[in-house]
């Protein structure tokens, strides 16, 4: 009787396997079992059905009535590290009702193939925060393809899909960069897919969060990894006009600005405009960082096509009364996951200088904001005659911490401005 039952139970949740009969079954069972310095009690069991060739493990719950200190698991661990299952609301209060819940469609009900050498396939930040500028790399961690393999992940709407070749062994890995579309922003929620012609396997697919500014993703050049250093670039593409002046060399400093004409090393931001005899400074974010103590300083002078769609289309929904922008080439400099000077947290920041030979455009856009060092950063551009300059609301106060927020276009995070002109120009300006 109880092998019929463990039979219709394992076809039900797994109809398409071959018929299971099993030879025997293991019941192990907590029968009103008390937990440690409590009064309720607790019934339940875990059957081990085994036809010889394959296994499942089936947990059933009669009666739940308290945790130890709020806590207990129900899953199963598989000894090397790697692999396992954890039934939802493990480790929360969540668990007290696993009674009335079930992967099978059996209030109370949760079973498992466990025979199997299925594949298991791991990415490299399942456990953090992608973005769309880094690399997502798939590993198979454990077991050995029998034929190849497709792994699709979706991202904002858009599959991504990659093939793991036949004999494919544990290590081997594959990777792409996720696609940059108009609606992709910071890759934050987690969920899972099965590889194709797997039952059992599951690996984190990344989905999107459109609450999060675009960051302009490209081929990055690794800038200066020293406190207070700085990288001159010499532009490839035209000059970029500012304020009325043409400028072939650029300055990125790692204290989170770039400028014209010199270097700008200082790591201590003070009231816009400065003195004439320092120079033009875009500064998404000037504060004391430590470029040599982690992170990254990125800067690229890029003409890719989705790229240059991407600012146009900002330029144009932020300066609706201007001509059609069309830029010929951008400039983007990227401060990825910087810490500050003697301190914790990172900050992930850009500025996209965007020009089409005439006009020219700057746009901040702020991806995660965790620090300021001395309580004091700020965000704006100073004209570099002592007299032109335009500072983003909140700077050199802790107001400046809720910059991903705010902004002058009505996108949270991205502050943009026009500053070919003699004056520098905010989108609200007519």
């Amino acid at each position: 009787m109880l092998l019929t039952r463990a039979a219709n139970e394992v076809s039900t949740a797994f109809p398409g396997q071959p018929t299971f009969t099993p030879m025997s079954l293991f019941i192990a069972t907590w029968l009103q079992v008390p937990p440690f310095g409590d009064p309720e009690v607790n019934t339940f069991q875990v059957v081990m059905a085994s036809d010889g060739q394959r296994s499942f493990v089936l947990f059933l719950y009669d009666d739940i009535q308290g945790t130890n200190g709020g806590r207990a698991l129900a899953g199963i661990n598989g000894g090397d590290g790697v692999r396992s299952v954890t039934v939802p609301g493990s480790l929360s209060e969540a668990i007290m009702n696993i009674t009335t819940t079930s992967n099978v469609g059996r209030p109370g009900v949760w079973m498992y193939r466990v025979d199997t050498d299925e594949p298991v396939f791991r990415l490299t930040h399942e456990q953090g925060v992608v973005t769309i500028c880094d690399e997502v790399i798939i590993e198979l961690v454990s077991g050995t393809l029998a034929f190849p393999t497709e792994i699709t992940i979706e991202i904002d709407n858009v599959l991504n899909t990659l093939t793991f070749p036949s004999g494919s062994v544990p290590n081997t890995t594959l990777s792409f960069r996720p696609t940059l579309i108009s609606n992709n922003r910071r890759l934050v929620a987690l969920a899972t897919v099965t590889p194709v012609g797997y039952i059992n396997s599951a690996i984190v697919a990344l989905f999107t969060n459109d609450s999060e500014p675009v960051l302009y993703c490209t081929s990055f050049v690794r800038g200066s990894s020293s406190t207070d250093g700085f990288v001159q670039v010499n532009l490839q593409n035209g000059p970029f006009r500012f304020l009325e002046q043409n400028y072939t060399s650029i300055f990125v400093n790692s204290n989170g600005d770039v400028s014209l004409s010199a270097a700008f090393t200082s790591f201590s931001p003070r009231v816009l405009p400065l003195a004439s005899f320092n120079p033009p400074i875009l500064a998404p974010f000037w504060s004391d960082s430590d470029a040599g103590d982690g992170g990254l300083v990125l800067y690229a002078e890029t003409q890719d096509s989705m790229l240059l769609t991407q600012a146009a289309n900002e330029v144009m929904t932020a300066f609706p009364n201007q001509p059609t922008f069309t830029p010929m080439s951008l400039f983007i400099a990227t401060w990825l996951q910087v810490p500050p000077f003697n301190g914790p947290g990172v900050n992930t920041f850009q500025v996209v200088m965007a020009s089409d030979g005439q006009r020219s455009f700057v746009i901040f856009v702020y991806d995660d904001i965790q620090w300021i060092n001395g309580g004091s950063a700020l965000a704006g551009i100073n004209g570099g005659d002592g007299v032109r300059s335009v500072t983003v609301p909140g700077s050199l106060s802790l107001s400046i911490m809720n910059i991903m927020t705010t902004s002058n276009v009505g996108r949270p995070g991205v502050w943009m401005y026009r500053v070919d002109t003699p004056d520098i120009i905010n989108p609200s300006e007519p």
